[in-house]
């Protein structure tokens, strides 16, 4: 099951958030996530239903995966782009066998900006 986590975007100025992925074992025991043999996929759209793609976050490693870190990012011509109001966004993870989980999900809304 996804954790909800919704995000504000400013337009027009570079985005980024560090996430830390946590797993919680049978006795409420929390470890991060080593994320070693990951890959990432965390992606903007208008609507839950729709195939268009607003924007596709660029997802950045530690050199050090087992820290359970990653971080999403967005340039200021990406936030440019997206008009003012809300969106959908959610981050899934591929293991080495293949296996997608999606770990991360929510609302995401872009405020408009004066300077440009």
């Amino acid at each position: 099951m996804s954790l909800i986590n919704n995000l504000v975007v400013e337009a027009n100025a570079d985005f980024s958030v560090t996430v830390e992925l946590t797993n919680e074992d049978v006795d409420g025991n929390i470890t991060v996530l080593d994320l070693t043999g990951y890959t990432a996929l965390a992606q903007i759209r208008k609507r839950y239903g729709t195939n268009t793609v607003s924007e596709t976050f660029t997802i950045t490693w530690p050199a050090d995966r087992t820290t359970g870190k990653l971080e999403l990012e967005l340039t200021d011509t990406q936030t440019g782009i997206l008009k003012d109001g809300r969106y959908v966004w959610d981050l899934q993870l591929t293991d080495s066998l293949g296996i997608k989980t999606r770990t991360l999900e929510g609302r995401l809304v872009v405020q408009p900006s004066v300077s440009r």
